[in-house]
């Protein structure tokens, strides 16, 4: 979870790249809320594999880029979640 934030969009994608959900809630500098499975149109998502995006900058103008996984060379800053119902 993110801290001192200042901005922050999160967005979840299916598998064809639609976006069904997004956030930019921060309170107190973290995010407010997470995907609850629900898209925007208010409907249950299929059991399945889904792609997140994280953008953010922190309060000191520094842009987040991305985590750092010891088997990767570089920083991500998407990747996949998986839904079970």
């Amino acid at each position: 979870s993110g801290i001192e934030l200042k901005t922050y969009h999160l967005k979840i994608f299916n598998k064809w790249g639609e976006l069904l959900w997004e956030s930019t809630l921060l309170k107190n500098g973290q995010p407010a809320e997470g995907w609850n499975g629900i898209d925007m149109k208010g409907n249950a998502c299929m059991q399945g594999a889904y792609i997140w995006t994280i953008d953010a900058e922190f309060t000191d103008g520094v842009t987040w880029e991305g985590m750092q996984y010891p088997d990767s060379k570089s920083n991500v800053d998407r990747g996949n979640v998986t839904l079970i119902r």
